[in-house]
């Protein structure tokens, strides 16, 4: 997957607030475009660049909102360049590198901001610069550090429209100093997928599995494993009812809790062995879902139970998980996602005889997949198959 680098600056020769012409087309071609795309592989775009007429609004606002890395140059002090970073704080968090003429005033609002500093008349304070973008790119991209002052104060989750994946595909890193195990991302409608012997469906701290309707994981699972008469009509709703067997009179349980029950009709249609019900949210009366404190407890309690003494678990080997809180619990999937994952590593150094070699995450949208795979692929512990 390649990622994206948008560049907001001015462009052609313009002079700055000094009087000094600057041909910001060499700036660009070498100290940016070279630091991004040359050295980092990167693709970069700059938005005068955009070959469609008429909408260079709406592409910009696109672009700023998409792109893994921005970089603006603010030498002008444009109205148009500021308009733009400002957009980009709102929509992101990071990576967004500020670059500026040494000299050039930085205005009140913004002053906190580091910035890099270059002089266009000086070849190696040019060179210098390119070396620094470099450097601040790789480490935003590696540590995913708030360069946003927007959201350091709010705590915001900007989401673009869920468009869907169409194909159901795996991609897999091996985990360095344990090549023999994996982890990875699934791709598309869950529905689809069939390569994975556990399927760890989120669920609220009361255990209620959705509706088979409410459009969420829980509910497809709670259907696919019903079964169901010639007209797709519910005869027993088998996993859902066997959940609450093992449930009783508790009408609660701890946040965190995982129950494993048997997989119904997916074990026909989708090979699934088991569904481990994890109580990754909580209800608020009047208020809905939302995650629960440290609902990443539960990638590790799954884990724990497949090498637990159990006959039933002892032919599986590999889990799908949901991104835990994303969907009604409204969490951030890059949050989420992060500690989801890092608890899965944890658990596999740790647990050297675990007889768990696979475990994926499920991404059914385009910006959940770009989200998810960026971390992977910036992952110090893991190499891409």
């Amino acid at each position: 997957m390649t990622k994206k680098c948008f560049v907001i600056m001015p462009f052609g020769q313009k002079t700055d607030p000094s009087g000094q012409v600057i041909d910001f087309d060499d700036i660009y071609e070498f100290m940016i475009r070279g630091a991004i795309e040359d050295d980092l592989k990167i693709e970069c775009i700059r938005c005068d660049k955009i070959n469609e007429p008429g909408l260079i609004h709406r592409d910009m606002i696109l672009n700023i909102y998409d792109a893994d890395v921005a970089i603006v140059d603010i030498t002008t002090t444009n109205a148009n360049v500021f308009y733009e970073l400002g957009v980009r704080h709102a929509l992101k968090k990071g990576v967004t590198v500020v670059v500026r003429r040494s000299g050039t005033q930085i205005p009140f609002n913004i002053r906190d901001l580091r910035v890099i500093d270059y002089d266009p008349g000086k070849f190696m304070s040019v060179v210098g610069c390119r070396k620094t973008i470099r450097q601040f790119v790789e480490a935003g991209l590696r540590l995913s550090k708030n360069d946003s002052l927007v959201h350091e104060y709010l705590d915001l989750r900007i989401t673009s429209p869920r468009e869907p994946i169409a194909e159901t595909s795996a991609h897999l890193f091996s985990i360095k100093g344990s090549p023999s195990k994996a982890v990875g991302l699934i791709t598309g409608d869950i529905q689809n997928v069939n390569i994975a012997d556990i399927w760890v469906n989120s669920e609220n701290t009361n255990m209620q599995m959705a509706r088979f309707y409410d459009g969420s994981v829980s509910g497809v699972i709670r259907y696919m494993g019903a079964t169901k008469d010639d007209k797709g009509n519910v005869v027993d709703d088998v996993i859902s009812n066997e959940l609450q067997r093992v449930m009783g009179k508790d009408r609660y349980v701890d946040p965190g809790t995982v129950i494993p029950t048997g997989a119904g009709e997916l074990v026909k249609s989708n090979g699934v062995k088991r569904v481990f019900h994890a109580a990754a949210v909580q209800g608020v009366i009047g208020e809905g879902y939302f995650p629960v404190k440290n609902f990443q407890s539960c990638v590790r309690r799954a884990m724990e139970l497949v090498d637990m003494p159990d006959k039933k678990n002892q032919n599986c080997s590999s889990l799908l998980f949901p991104l835990f809180g994303t969907g009604t619990g409204k969490g951030d999937v890059e949050g989420a996602f992060r500690k989801m994952l890092e608890t899965a590593l944890g658990y596999f150094r740790a647990k050297k005889n675990t007889q768990i070699d696979r475990v994926y995450f499920l991404n059914y949208s385009q910006a959940e997949f770009r989200t998810c795979m960026g971390i992977m692929e910036n992952s110090e512990n893991l190499t891409k198959l």
